[in-house]
């Protein structure tokens, strides 16, 4: 059960998409329950949505595997769902919307309806020790299955070799920055703008890879700063791009800058360190589970547009630092699971659940 369809761009329906991939490549038949992509609040509407209810119960399924994203949808449905079908339900959790910044009001009625919803799950499928200890704090029944699956590293192909990395982070010309990720508030984009302003415009260039119409007026107040503050700065906006001209860009840039609030994985941070990039990641989220401060990059909390300032600076003057973050960042990369691994440990745990 997901919104709209698989082929959306983000991380958790990346993650959706190729764990539904490797159930299919198995011999299970796998079904899709597309509910209309509408906001939080109109979601709670489909609780009541008896068409919703008749299709579920129509698959005759063994699992109802839902992603948690669907939670304002599903927490009364699953109820009535079990009342009727009596089959385990699943949910696949990439973050928890609790976990976000939120007014003290609103993120008090967000945790209310989103720990009903996981009192309503048999199982769970986590994209990190991160969010299952999300869960866990916010919905403690652990005796319930679960199983932390990490997003795969490889989706985008092999990995880079050491020398190209060392040449490339001696090659003459400015640090090459690059964001990859949706341009909503959550990612940050305006906190390296912020820590970028009083660089020299010469030393640096960042690209921006991702959708601007995700949130129109974030994408609008992103414009102005940029028109009032860095009229001239070397940024490049690609919007959307296929996998090949992503590819590409990683193997252009030195470093991927995405200081989130919160991220429950981070897979484009695992995804940089194949292509040698060290990673400015957020301290909040799996993120740690992928890259150690001062290793292969460097934690910071969302909006700490100082210490993210320093750290450009120091790899602006300091060539071998970048070198050496860089060639760890690759040895980091060798450690990760692979997709193909992690579709079969999926796999293998749905399997195991009575029926």
């Amino acid at each position: 059960m997901i919104y709209g369809s698989l082929g959306k761009m983000s991380g958790g329906y990346l993650y959706d998409r190729l764990v539904v991939e490797g159930l299919r490549e198995a011999g299970h038949r796998v079904e899709i329950i597309s509910m209309p992509d509408v906001s939080w609040w109109q979601a709670l509407m489909h609780n009541w949505d008896s068409s919703l209810l008749e299709e579920a119960l129509d698959l005759k399924l063994d699992l109802l595997v839902q992603d948690e994203l669907n939670h304002p949808s599903l927490f009364l449905f699953n109820h009535s769902y079990r009342r009727y079908a009596r089959r385990p339900i699943v949910s696949i959790v990439h973050h928890l919307r609790s976990s976000e910044r939120h007014s003290p009001v609103a993120g008090a009625f967000f945790s209310l309806v989103e720990r009903h919803y996981l009192n309503t799950i048999d199982a769970f499928v986590f994209n990190s020790q991160f969010t299952l200890g999300d869960v866990d704090r916010l919905s403690p029944l652990k005796q319930r299955p679960r199983i932390v699956a990490y997003p795969g590293k490889d989706r985008l192909g092999v990995r880079l070799t050491e020398d190209s990395v060392r040449q490339r982070c001696h090659a003459p010309g400015p640090l090459k920055l690059l964001f990859v990720g949706n341009v909503i508030p959550r990612k940050g984009l305006i906190h390296i703008l912020e820590a970028l302003q009083p660089l020299s415009a010469d030393s640096w260039e960042l690209t921006v890879v991702g959708s601007q119409s995700a949130h129109p007026g974030y994408s609008r107040s992103i414009e102005r700063f940029v028109r009032k503050f860095l009229p001239r700065a070397p940024i490049k906006f690609l919007g959307l791009q296929p996998d090949l001209v992503v590819r590409q860009v990683y193997q252009e840039s030195h470093v991927l800058v995405l200081p989130s609030d919160i991220e429950g994985y981070g897979i484009v941070y695992a995804e940089a360190l194949g292509f040698g990039l060290p990673c400015v990641a957020s301290a909040l989220g799996g993120g740690s589970e992928i890259v150690s401060d001062g290793q292969q990059g460097w934690l910071v909390h969302h909006g700490d547009s100082l210490k993210m300032r320093k750290i450009i600076q120091r790899l602006i003057d300091d060539r071998a630092l970048l070198e050496t973050v860089s060639l760890a960042a690759l040895r980091r990369y060798d450690e990760l699971p692979s997709w193909s691994s992690t579709q079969r440990a999926i796999k293998e745990f749905l399997e195991k659940i009575p029926i």
